[in-house]
């Protein structure tokens, strides 16, 4: 805390120095976001996002409260994100070190020689037709014919970067596929130099095959920073130490960055960051929780969220959650009511602390239970392998602000954990754990976590009922129920979806429904899954079939009715106009459960768009004024003269 020099209050600073001082804070208070600067130390927790998806109209509203978004190189979507966010730190996700970037790009033709092969002249494949490039300084001069001359692959690569990635909408660079030291076959029975022989056997070993590797990704990113307008640095996988870089992604956590043990021990703050500021991703992944703990769909694994988000708070990450590479590979994102303390917590008064007393499973990978105090609350995470409780006494004891009453936020997913009640002695926080026999030679861990606050909250995250399970409904609820004739379909735009380019694995590119008018024999119902019953401010959102907004004659009058909490109300909607926004139709009451609903229907004389329903917690009914104002007594109307 910075604190400013005692001064005499009673004697009244001179009437031009008021002027200057007021003139002062309005002309901070107005300056453009830009020259304001970007907040690169925000209040935990802390949402940052890596996605090959990302791409639609309607991704601007889905990662609106992000504070990092990397998402491939698309100049007009990262200016889209900028201006309703000038904040938002944007990473254009290149992969520079391999050939995917260039080739989704149409560069197809890099010479054979810049990459990486073996002394038999085969190229190192990392995934499928994804090759590894040969960035040391051995890598031979070729010609691309693109007016530049003879040059290396490193060359090339940051060439393209500044050609093609406008650093006044994006930040910097998020590289995938990044390694510290080549890897085992490739130190092995690799040719850096193309001379066919093994550079282990010309240098003395793969330990120097990895020091040549290190020292050219050094070089690389050095020349990167020289980039104009490109501030930022950002790599995946590889292990650690990371070398000068803003900071690196925890793919898949916990399954890339190893046992929880091992991953706490060697990828601390202080071991990780070498430039600032700090900017590292944690990508949590459901795919470990869904193999051996499953949910159905995995998106309801409440569980694996709040374990990996209490691991994520212990350190300086920013968090967000996907299906995995297993079950699909980064291009879902699901939002949940842990999202909505985002900043809430404020920032660290701790460093992680272990509770003492915790008895860890038999596995030398068993960490213990962990908490981490902030400005307005403690999170904690099991890593035991063990079910564990927590007193409110255990948490004063290592509090450093002493004992405070700490409580369970109120959520509307998994109301049954997340309940708003008070922690004591008699109301411990429970976390579940286990062991599992993985990948990994010993039993791994599995663990939950807790976010508790000092005063009491309520976080209920938008419920959204989409026309998929992954593309875009909430966790918790179910898809739109269709009956009769409707067509799903990604031909239009601005319509609710988080992609439309992905159909394998647990992706769903459709975009919305559609049906031709009728007499209400196709229906669409939206129910969702509440947990916290109360008053919801019903929206509907639509965007259109075809090229532009007129390409279809769309209703100006879709019959929609809603039922909920013993009130039924029906009206109609225009789906001519107010395209790609959230349209607010009223505020209702809805009870517990899946016994309210809102349909639409096809009785009009227009084509009927089904898209995404949203519902958003307003408060309890007992504190929501629902009665209509009397009409008023002894109105005139009087014509103007």
């Amino acid at each position: 805390m910075i604190r400013m020099p005692a001064t005499d209050r009673s004697a009244p600073a001179p009437r031009f120095a008021r002027k200057a001082a007021a003139l002062m804070a309005v002309l901070l208070f107005w300056a453009a976001p830009g020259l304001r600067g970007q907040d690169v130390n925000p209040p935990y927790p802390r949402l940052g996002i890596f996605t090959f998806s990302g791409q639609t109209y309607a991704s601007l509203d889905i990662l609106k409260d992000f504070d990092i978004i990397g998402i491939t190189p698309n100049n007009a979507q990262a200016r889209r994100f900028k201006a309703q966010n000038p904040n938002v730190i944007m990473l254009a996700a290149a992969a520079m070190f391999i050939n995917e970037r260039l080739s989704y790009n149409g560069v197809n033709n890099l010479p054979e020689s810049w990459f990486f092969h073996d002394a038999s002249g085969n190229r190192f494949e990392t995934w499928d037709n994804v090759y590894r490039m040969n960035i040391s300084p051995f890598c031979p001069n070729a010609d691309m014919g693109d007016g530049y001359g003879s040059g290396q692959y490193a060359d090339y690569a940051l060439r393209w970067v500044k050609s093609n990635i406008d650093f006044t909408a994006f930040d910097g660079i998020f590289h995938d596929w990044w390694w510290n030291q080549v890897g085992w076959s490739q130190a092995r029975t690799g040719d850096f130099n193309n001379n066919g022989i093994a550079d282990m056997d010309e240098w003395g070993g793969p330990d120097s095959v990895n020091a040549v590797w290190w020292r050219s990704i050094h070089a690389y990113h050095e020349r990167e920073y020289a980039v104009p307008g490109l501030k930022y640095v950002v790599v995946q996988l590889g292990g650690v130490p990371w070398p000068d870089v803003n900071g690196g992604c925890y793919e898949d956590f916990p399954m890339y960055n190893g046992p929880f043990a091992y991953w706490l021990s060697h990828y601390t703050d202080e071991i990780t960051t070498k430039r600032t500021p700090a900017l590292t991703l944690m990508n949590a992944s459901h795919r470990f929780y869904h193999l051996y703990y499953p949910v159905e769909p995995y998106k309801n694994n409440y569980r694996s969220v709040r374990y990996n988000l209490a691991a994520c708070l212990l350190t300086q990450a920013y968090f967000h959650v996907d299906e995995g590479n297993e079950l699909g590979h980064h291009g879902n994102v699901h939002i949940y009511d842990e999202f909505e303390a985002k900043g809430k917590l404020g920032y660290p008064r701790s460093a992680p602390i272990q509770l003492t007393g915790k008895t860890l499973a038999s596995t030398p990978w068993a960490s213990g239970v962990w908490v981490r105090f902030f400005d307005n609350g403690v999170s904690i995470v099991n890593a035991t392998g063990l079910p564990q409780t927590i007193t409110a006494s255990e948490l004063a004891t290592v509090d450093p602000s002493g004992g405070q009453p700490y409580y369970r936020f109120l959520g509307g997913q998994d109301p049954a954990t997340n309940n708003g009640q008070q922690v004591t002695d008699a109301n411990p926080v429970s976390l579940w754990g286990d062991i599992k026999t993985t990948a990994v030679t010993n039993p791994e861990v599995f663990g939950d976590g807790a976010m508790l606050f000092r005063t009491r909250r309520t976080l209920i995250t938008p419920i959204v009922v989409d026309n998929n399970v992954n593309n875009q409904t909430s966790p918790g609820s179910d898809p739109v129920q269709y009956s009769g004739g409707w067509v799903l379909s990604s031909d239009g735009d601005k319509f609710y979806a988080f992609y439309t380019d992905r159909n394998y694995a647990s992706f769903e590119p459709n975009g919305f429904a559609w049906c031709p008018p009728g007499s209400g024999e196709n229906t669409a119902a939206y129910v969702p899954t509440i947990g916290t019953p109360g008053m919801y401010e019903v929206s509907e959102w639509h965007g259109y079939r075809g090229s532009s907004e007129t390409s279809y004659p769309l209703s100006a009058a879709v019959p929609v009715r809603v039922v909920c909490s013993g009130k039924d109300t029906s009206f109609t909607i225009n789906q001519t106009r107010n395209f790609g926004q959230w349209n607010k139709l009223g505020v209702f009451p809805f009870d517990k459960g899946t016994s309210g609903r809102v349909t639409l229907s096809n009785q009009t004389s227009g084509i009927v768009l089904s898209d995404a329903i949203r519902f958003t917690y307003k408060g309890p009914v007992s504190g929501y004024d629902t009665t209509p104002p009397s009409p008023p007594l002894d109105v005139r109307v009087v014509p103007i003269q």
